[in-house]
């Protein structure tokens, strides 16, 4: 990969990713209590690799929704109990 895109981009790319797993840790937990009258839920399905970009998805949702949707996170395997309990920290 370093080959490919070149020295500057590629540290680029690593940093402002390994940027984003720390900024992920430190988001704000949702405090609107998700709506159980809506008829249907948003599923997320990730995984180890991108679990941090999910956590900015699911925020960014929340932010522009006038209503707390239900959210489901879907694994693919890879989540760590980790993962798991800032998922859960987000959103109780």
């Amino acid at each position: 990969m370093l080959c490919q895109k070149g020295v500057v981009p590629y540290f680029t790319e690593y940093f402002g990713e390994t940027n984003m797993r720390r900024a992920a840790t430190k988001l704000p937990a949702e405090n609107r209590p998700p709506q159980s009258n809506l008829p249907t839920s948003i599923a997320f399905l990730t995984g180890s690799k991108y679990w941090h970009e999910t956590l900015f998805c699911i925020r960014s949702l929340l932010r522009v929704t006038p209503e707390s949707p239900p959210i489901r996170i879907i694994s693919d395997g890879s989540l760590s109990d980790q993962h798991i309990a800032i998922y859960q920290h987000q959103r109780p």
